[in-house]
């Protein structure tokens, strides 16, 4: 084989080549290659190599190591290479940089859910190249309780993996999130404590149970011997209480706050009209007044301490996100039905999210969506005494008043809760009624009518 080069600006021609061998009739065969070959030649072997590259083989980097979030101050991503295995999960390494966690967290608080102190929580995302995410996951207090215990047991400079759920196919890198709950302290307990109404010393003892209070108290004036009765409910560290006489006829009205210290608000002479200040504040002093007749509106039903107990199986979830969300009981698998501090039943649920919603088709022209409810008895029948009269739909509606509040919490991160409040019929056509008798009348409507609430319906409004 010869090889000839021409140079001629008049061709693209820049090598031939002569092949004598592989000449079927004793003839040449010749070969030549341009410089257009050559370039398409180079092109295509760069393409190659640029697409070898950029494929997601099971390779991702964290985009950056610090997690975003209230834990980004005691944890970082570990950075190296990381691969999804044959399950589909990866297992991210979280390297401790601070001891503890975040405010109001203490030594000795443990995590769980219930009966635990703190849940810290983790999410990932993956995305591709140009940033746009194409999976994320996030982890559950309860599946992924040992992988947080052992988050929570690292030393300074420790670490270990948590496992994620990966479903992806052209992510190649990923950033980690955290959010951070620290549950409320339990106030349940007996509580001796003295103050004033007004310029009036008081001493009083009253007991909380979950949403439920009740005690006495009397003037230091006239002593132990004279005990006034209270009873009421606690919901968030507000604690509002009925006074009533011993013929069960309402006389006052306390509405303040509990810190399980001091005990402060309004309290209103119902036969009067008049209002005060009080301030009580806890003793360590033995109460000497009566304490026998506790919880007797509570206890007007045959549900313990409760108006109504429903089990968490018969919430009946709207069908747009009953695979994307669970009801999370209050306690044995109930949720409770009971008397807010404005005296409207209410039922409080606590929505914990399974996977993200795309909300788009379940919101209004101008973004917003409630989620509001039904009270119906074993049967599946309305409730007519517990489900609002003065709504045409005859609906219990939370106190989400711009329709904001369920929708970012469907799109935000698993595993995520969000707890509302319904508000149903008190029976009491006006808000302002004064008169005892009337009002009494609304509060055993509602009580007896709470005896048949079994099952409650959930349905979203746009």
């Amino acid at each position: 084989m010869k090889n000839l080069s021409i140079n001629d600006s008049r061709t693209s021609v820049t090598n031939i080549f002569i092949d004598k061998s592989s000449s079927s009739a004793g003839g040449n065969s010749i070969y030549y290659t341009t410089k257009n070959t050559v370039l398409l030649l180079i092109v295509t072997i760069l393409l190659v190599l640029l697409s070898l590259s950029s494929c997601n083989s099971g390779g991702l980097k964290p985009s950056q190591t610090k997690i975003s979030g209230p834990l980004g101050e005691y944890f970082e991503v570990v950075d190296r290479d990381y691969k999804v295995n044959d399950s589909g999960v990866c297992n991210i390494e979280i390297k401790r940089i601070k001891a503890g966690f975040p405010a109001p967290w203490e030594e000795g608080m443990e995590i769980g859910y219930g009966d635990g102190d703190i849940e810290p929580s983790f999410t990932v995302e993956f995305m591709d190249e140009d940033g746009d995410v194409e999976y994320k996951d996030g982890t559950d207090i309860v599946a992924d309780q040992e992988a947080l215990e052992a988050i929570a047991a690292l030393g300074v400079g420790e670490s270990t993996t948590i496992p994620f759920s990966a479903n992806i196919k052209k992510s190649s890198k990923f950033k980690v999130s955290s959010l951070f709950k620290a549950h409320e302290p339990s106030l349940d307990g007996i509580y001796s404590m003295k103050g004033t109404i007004g310029n009036l010393p008081v001493v009083a003892q009253f007991e909380i149970k979950g949403n439920t209070a009740g005690g006495t108290y009397y003037y230091s004036k006239y002593g132990p011997n004279h005990v006034l009765f209270i009873e009421g409910l606690f919901d968030k560290g507000k604690l509002s209480f009925e006074e009533t006489d011993d013929e069960g006829n309402m006389t006052s009205q306390w509405d303040g706050s509990f810190d399980g210290y001091v005990y402060t608000g309004k309290f209103v002479n119902l036969n009067n009209g008049k209002e005060f200040n009080f301030t009580l504040k806890k003793t360590d002093e033995s109460y000497k007044g009566r304490t026998e007749r506790r919880w007797s509106v509570a206890n007007s039903t045959d549900t313990g301490n409760h108006l109504a107990v429903i089990n968490v199986s018969n919430i009946i979830l709207p069908p747009e996100i009953s695979d994307a969300v669970t009801i999370v009981p209050q306690s044995e698998g109930n949720v409770y039905c009971d008397f807010n501090h404005n005296y409207y039943p209410e039922v409080t649920l606590t929505f914990k999210l399974l996977r993200s919603v795309n909300t788009a088709s379940l919101s209004s022209e101008y973004g917003q969506m409630w989620i509001a409810g039904h009270a119906l008895d074993s049967e599946g029948r309305e409730i007519e005494d517990l489900n609002p009269k003065g709504i045409t739909s005859r609906e219990w509606r939370t106190d989400d008043s711009d329709g904001k509040e369920f929708k970012e919490f469907l799109e935000g991160n698993v595993g995520g809760t969000i707890t509302m409040h319904f508000t149903g019929e008190n029976n009491i056509e006006d808000i302002f009624e004064k008169d005892q008798s009337v009002i009494e009348a609304g509060h055993n409507m509602v009580r007896n009518a709470a005896k048949n609430f079994k099952k409650f319906r959930l349905k979203i409004n746009n």
